[in-house]
């Protein structure tokens, strides 16, 4: 039995235990019809304490379970429920320790990657912490942290970032760790950034070739800007039975940084242009007999090539331009599809026509002067010479003559 009693307005609930002890439960100022509701609450917690059950009305449990820490521990007090069970919040893998993990599943990789996916390791962790529970990151979290990005690098290096974490937290996701990838809706591309492109005339690759200390350097230049190859990857990697030194029409290229993509990305059949001959039969006369690879002096792992070119370029008189080797790449490929059609071109060079036009070709100066004094149709007609003579590829040139 329980019974309410009022005083001064201070209402109370007195009842016995299954001791027969007479206890009270105190509600302060409350109404009556709220006593009587919390009445028939405790009377359902009486009778399952004193019969040693655990069943109790469906709306007993919810009131109970909505009671403050305080009026609940008063409950158990008086013997009418169980202390509660403190549940701690499920935590999922370190910030640090997640990365890691993925990066020792990638066991094919290449070094530059792992080189970059610790870069962007280090970004995380500097953000968040090592101890970072990644199931705590959100989507807000991951806008800050690209903020970040973009205020301390230049965009394509933050996009590049933001691509890198994404691939982490969505492996996180498909190993069921994670219920969402919060990098989900981060933008990781931007625009190609054209104030970087620069075009290397051919006066200038005169003045470099001429400031090489040896052979070796003067054909890795001459590949990246006669033959369009990726330094150092693709330069490195070509072997003298990749090469045709009988006749020098062609070498097959192996590229590294496609190959993952299977098919014609694993190598690609390059012309050995007019320009590359004349360095390719110097290093060729030098080769120790049994060299397997082309370049033999800079394949140390501690050559860094970008800083002897630097050098090279001082000691000709010019002064290092944006994207050292990239824009020697990007002015090969500018002046080849001035004389051949794009198709051929980006077979040679290892990638499609979106790329091309995206990264690597160039609108110089000299297409601007010969366009405004000759117009597209002389520049056609001057084109039906031969390639040799054509500034425009044989496809427009082709669309032109079509149209006469």
């Amino acid at each position: 039995m329980a019974s309410i009693v009022n005083n001064n307005g201070l209402r109370s609930i007195f009842f016995f235990d299954k001791d027969g002890k007479r206890k009270a439960f105190r509600l302060g100022r409350v109404s009556k019809e709220q006593a009587l509701y919390v009445k028939v609450r405790l009377l359902d917690l009486i009778k399952a304490s004193t019969t040693g059950s655990s069943i109790i009305k469906d709306e007993t449990a919810r009131w109970l379970a909505e009671r403050d820490d305080r009026t609940y521990a008063r409950l158990v007090e008086l013997g009418l429920a169980q202390p509660r069970v403190k549940v701690e919040p499920l935590r999922g893998p370190s910030l640090g320790t997640f990365i890691d993990g993925y990066i020792k599943t990638r066991l094919t990789v290449k070094f530059g990657t792992i080189h970059s996916w610790k870069m962007t390791r280090r970004d995380l962790v500097r953000f968040w912490g090592e101890d970072k529970d990644i199931t705590a990151i959100t989507a807000g979290d991951v806008d800050e942290w690209a903020d970040k990005m973009r205020a301390r690098y230049a965009p394509a290096t933050a996009g590049r970032r933001a691509g890198i974490a994404k691939q982490f937290f969505r492996w996180g996701r498909r190993k069921k760790i994670l219920v969402e990838n919060p990098f989900e809706d981060i933008k990781t591309s931007c625009p190609a950034n054209e104030k970087r492109r620069f075009f290397v005339t051919r006066d200038m690759a005169q003045k470099v070739l001429d400031a090489c200390p040896d052979a070796q350097w003067r054909l890795i230049f001459a590949l990246c800007r006669f033959g369009g190859l990726r330094c150092p990857s693709e330069v490195l990697t070509l072997r003298w039975a990749d090469v045709d030194y009988v006749d020098w029409k062609q070498m097959t290229v192996h590229s590294p940084k496609t190959e993952h993509h299977g098919g014609d990305h694993v190598e690609r059949i390059v012309p050995i242009f007019p320009e590359l001959r004349r360095y390719f039969r110097e290093c060729y006369d030098q080769a120790a007999p049994g060299s397997e690879y082309v370049i033999t002096r800079y394949r140390d792992t501690s050559a860094n090539l970008r800083t002897q070119f630097c050098r090279i370029l001082r000691k000709a008189g010019l002064l290092p331009w944006p994207k050292l080797f990239v824009n020697l790449r990007s002015t090969c490929e500018t002046e080849l599809v001035r004389a051949y059609p794009v198709h051929l071109v980006c077979k040679w060079l290892g990638h499609n026509a979106l790329i091309a036009n995206k990264h690597y070709l160039q609108v110089t100066e000299e297409d601007i002067e010969r366009a405004a004094r000759e117009g597209a149709l002389g520049v056609a007609k001057s084109g039906a010479e031969g390639p040799e003579s054509s500034h425009f590829p044989c496809a427009v040139m082709n669309a032109v003559h079509a149209r006469d």
